[in-house]
């Protein structure tokens, strides 16, 4: 009888032990669904903020192109006139026509580098002009100006070119 007795505790014993088991399982299983679940939650605020940020971060920057603008475009239009006065003055067409006489070709950007004028050189690429074109000679504006600055003397070209 005591050895029956003793075998009931044991095998009550293993089901309390499994129940607690399988319950502080669960408590485990609930307890990390709950952290994912949160995590998720954090997660998403934090993708929330960041694309307020963006949001605000765009409109800012329209705003601020939109009050820049009519200054542009004034600017746009005043390098046009001087492009336009350089050009007709030194017999170029466009921008990015050459001038040719006696199997050279000279572009308008090449003429302001040996002229030294970065103001016109500032005009020119605002207008659209290609600083990667190359004359007759094939070199590039800014080869020109490499070659012509001596002591400094064409470093504000440089700068515009750069």
């Amino acid at each position: 009888r005591g050895a029956r007795e003793e075998e009931l505790r044991e095998r009550s014993l293993a089901v309390e032990l499994r129940r607690s088991f399988s319950e502080a399982n669960e408590q485990l299983s609930l307890e990390r669904e709950r952290t994912e679940a949160q995590a998720r939650i954090e997660r998403r605020m934090r993708e929330e903020a960041e694309l307020q940020r963006q949001v605000a971060e765009t409109a800012a920057r329209r705003a601020e192109d939109e009050t820049k603008r009519p200054a542009m475009e004034q600017a746009r239009k005043e390098a046009q006139r001087k492009v336009d006065l350089f050009l007709s003055a030194r017999g170029f067409i466009t921008i990015s026509l050459p001038r040719t006489s006696c199997f050279k070709a000279s572009y308008p950007l090449h003429v302001a580098v040996q002229e030294n004028s970065a103001d016109i050189i500032s005009a020119l690429l605002l207008c659209g002009a290609d600083k990667m074109v190359k004359n007759s000679s094939g070199r590039v504006p800014l080869e020109v100006a490499e070659q012509l600055n001596k002591k400094g003397s064409h470093q504000a070209v440089l700068s515009a070119l750069a």
